[in-house]
């Protein structure tokens, strides 16, 4: 409608109006500030969240939880995400309960005998390539079909493995985790043309993103659809039955074999199948696999610090140890850990393959010889003699297998078979190919009588160890704990104070199975009158008592009075750097971490008469003790899940937390140890003064110069050239017959020793004889 005159006359008179004209002025100058004012502020609160995030970001890759990504073009970016998702989409659609995993599995499983033919023809293919000299295969048509075998031979082993999941059902995992970076690398030639260093750092980051998104898919499948998709009794039976798992109906008393299945009541006779557990941990075992993977091609940057490398070792580790503890508590006899190691395995083989195809085979194995084998050398040199030892015993088999290979190849060059590689005159005279020819000259060239020597010397502490003092001690506590299991609180504490002290004062024995006793056989007389709690409370404080009083004992009796003698200062080394380092570490005042680590992480006898043969003051010795109940908690704990294993109707978890409890031992025990080797060998770098400044024992030095005499004397008169023939055959059949002790106790340990625990009965478990035959 048109304005009027008035209504015209009216808006002239405010526009030309001063005060008027001020105020709307003023209004829009405070709208406008306004807008700007919070322009400005949005722009610093976002600029503040993107400093977050970046820091937030730069921290994680600090401490090893993210890999360092790379800035890549936005389209590269989605077609390497989808190039890396497909896979994983393949293995849980086949593997996964997610997908079809059930139908997968048993598909592997019902095809093992042709898994079993894949590997055997590519076992053969691989070997009769190798004794024909593949490498050397030089024409253009040789090589082509080099590829062709090889690559067949590859794809049958990967079959084979595949095709074994009713054995090993892991298979399928750490075949898809071998086989990812060939097929990333595959897409480099097919679709990337840049370069090859670049390609490697771009996929860091979409492997990351697969990773993620992979756990939050298997996180949003297992927390919908009202928890029928979580780990029970009820879906691990259901899946295993599926699966054609065999039923263990030894675990029920309720069933027998002849049913043809399992009542409802009984939930524990699929425990053993690992197959029914990994289709429903698969998701988070693939997500692990690609997170892994996106840290090594991160890595592929020469630019990255080793301090970031080393960083994502440790938080690998630990994520590893955390996928191990929830397997435990989610199956803890289903051979979840054995899955486990052989997906850390595969990993680090797919880790080798990516530097393999990186660097390629030179400038590989020059960087291992520089940067791992000669510090090795540097460091380690002076110990040579032990590390010769040691190989011998433990590798001779190998080696003797090794150059059986290396006749059958040169045999078959000296016939001059087509394929084979030509022999020069030179190469013709070696019985071995010359590469095995040089290798056995090095070894045959060492000094054999101390390599045998060693090798004898290193045999006896493994029998020591893996046999009298882990058998035979725990076959004495387990007769002690039935001896006593009838007698009173104060009855059993006074036998387990004496056994336990008098365990602590043999130098083999460990501290470990005396803590685990007293949790096992003291808690079972505790539990009635005090409950679990005060139970575990009063044997964990019996066990630091008794750790007290043993190594006061070992202190001031054992190192105060064998510290008077020479000889016994000279076997400690009481002049080498690593000894006066200790010295350094445990004069410092007060509580301190390099104190404690050693006298808590070091083995009970040697640690404390170590400290009073140097002299060490008794009360920082006996205060920095204390700290050692951090290792004394878990292995009561661990004892006292054997205990509750006896009511498996109360405590069905027992045995699973009592695994993790093993577990946390090592891992203390273990942490400990590295810490004290840490304190001690930074101690010998930041204060070297301090460790110079303390005067040498001139009587162990005196020692020490008849000791090199005697050595290079008798070195001089029992070289192998002229050492008798007698003799010779002496060390050998004492080298053969303690490589095959060795070999048959901790290789062959199944056929040596029946399964026996501490919590087991001699009577029952042993035919009453703790030596009775298998």
């Amino acid at each position: 409608m048109p304005s009027t005159g008035t209504e015209r006359g009216l808006i002239s008179g405010i526009k030309h109006n001063k005060v008027i004209k001020g105020v709307i002025d003023t209004a829009r100058d405070i709208e406008k500030s306004g807008i700007e004012s919070s322009v400005r502020g949005v722009k610093k609160v976002g600029t503040g969240v993107k400093k977050l995030g970046d820091n937030t970001i730069h921290l994680l890759e600090d401490v090893g939880a993210i890999p360092p990504l790379e800035k890549i073009p936005l389209n590269h970016f989605i077609a390497l995400l989808g190039i890396c998702i497909a896979p994983v989409f393949l293995f849980l659609s086949c593997f996964s309960a997610m997908g079809w995993g059930i139908h997968g599995y048993r598909f592997a499983m019902h095809n093992s005998d042709f898994g079993y033919w894949c590997a055997t023809a590519s076992v053969l293919t691989l070997g009769t390539m190798y004794m024909l000299d593949l490498s050397y295969w030089t024409s253009s048509c040789m090589r082509t079909l080099r590829a062709i075998l090889v690559t067949l031979a590859v794809i049958a082993f990967v079959f084979g493995i595949f095709f074994n999941a009713a054995e090993y059902p892991a298979s399928p995992l750490v075949v898809t985790m071998l086989a990812v970076p060939f097929y990333l690398m595959s897409f480099k030639w097919i679709l990337f043309f840049v370069d090859f260093r670049n390609y490697v750092n771009w996929l860091s980051t979409p492997l990351f993103c697969t990773a993620t998104i992979t756990l939050i898919a298997w996180m949003v499948w297992l927390f919908t659809e009202n928890g029928r998709n979580e780990w029970d009794d009820k879906n691990r039976d259901y899946w295993a039955h599926e699966l054609d798992c065999t039923p263990n109906f030894l675990t029920e008393t309720d069933v027998d074999e002849s049913m043809d299945k399992c009542p409802s009541e009984c939930n524990q006779v699929y425990n053993t199948c690992g197959a029914a557990f990994l289709i429903w941990v698969n998701p988070v075992a693939i997500s692990t696999g690609f997170y892994f993977l996106s840290f090594i091609f991160a890595f592929a940057n020469p630019d990255h610090k080793d301090a970031s490398i080393g960083a994502f070792v440790k938080f690998f580790l630990v994520i590893c140890f955390l996928m191990w503890v929830a397997s435990s508590l989610a199956a803890a006899n289903s051979g979840v850990a054995d899955a486990l190691f052989s997906f850390v395995v595969f990993m680090c083989l797919s880790a080798a393959c990516v530097a393999l195809m990186l660097l390629g085979k030179k400038q590989l194995v020059g960087k291992i010889e520089d940067g791992v084998i000669n510090k090795m050398k540097a460091k380690y040199g002076g110990y040579g003699t032990m590390f010769k030892g040691t190989f011998i015993l433990s590798c001779l088999p190998i080696v003797f297998a090794y150059w059986g290979i290396a006749t059958v190849n040169q045999l078959i060059r000296k016939i001059g078979l087509p394929l084979s590689k030509p022999l020069t005159d030179e190469d013709r005279h070696y019985a071995l190919t010359l590469a095995a020819s040089k290798q056995k000259k090095m070894i045959m060239s060492w000094e054999w009588t101390p390599v045998i020597l060693m090798s004898l010397k290193v045999g006896v502490f493994v029998q020591v160890m893996g046999v009298f003092v882990t058998k035979f001690t725990y076959l004495f506590l387990a007769w002690l704990r039935v001896s006593i299991s009838s007698w009173s609180i104060a009855a059993v504490t006074a036998a387990m104070s004496v056994v336990g002290i008098s365990l602590f004062l043999l130098p083999p024995v460990p501290g470990v199975p005396i803590y685990f006793m007293s949790g096992l056989m003291l808690l079972a007389v505790c539990e009635p009158t005090m409950g679990l709690v005060g139970g575990v409370t009063y044997c964990t404080f019996l066990g630091l008592i008794l750790k007290l009083i043993a190594g006061t004992i070992q202190q001031q009796i054992f190192g105060k009075k064998l510290g008077n003698m020479v000889a016994v200062r000279q076997m400690v080394g009481v002049n080498s750097d690593l000894m006066r380092a200790v010295r350094v570490v445990m004069a410092d005042p007060g509580l301190t971490w390099g104190k404690c680590a050693i006298l808590t992480g070091g083995p009970d006898w040697p640690t404390f008469v170590t400290t009073g043969i140097l002299g060490c003051d008794f009360m920082p010795v006996f205060i920095g003790t204390f700290p050692c109940i951090v290792l004394i908690i878990p292995t009561v704990l661990m004892g006292m899940f054997v205990y509750l294993e006896g009511e498996p109707y109360e405590y069905e978890w027992a045995r699973t937390v009592g695994t993790v409890a093993t577990m946390i031992t090592g891992l203390a025990q273990g942490g400990v140890m590295l810490l004290a080797a840490f304190y001690l060998e930074k101690t010998q770098v930041d204060r070297k003064n301090e460790i110079d400044a303390i005067p040498l024992d001139e009587e162990v030095l005196a020692e020490d110069k008849k000791v090199e005499a005697a050595t290079a004397l008798f070195a001089e008169v029992t070289k192998w050239e002229i050492l008798p023939k007698k003799m010779k055959g002496l060390l050998l059949s004492a080298l053969f017959i303690m490589m095959s002790s060795c070999w048959l106790v901790m290789v062959f340990t199944t056929s040596c020793f029946k399964p026996f625990e501490m919590s087991d009965s001699i009577k029952d478990a042993l035919d009453d004889d703790g030596m009775s035959p298998s």
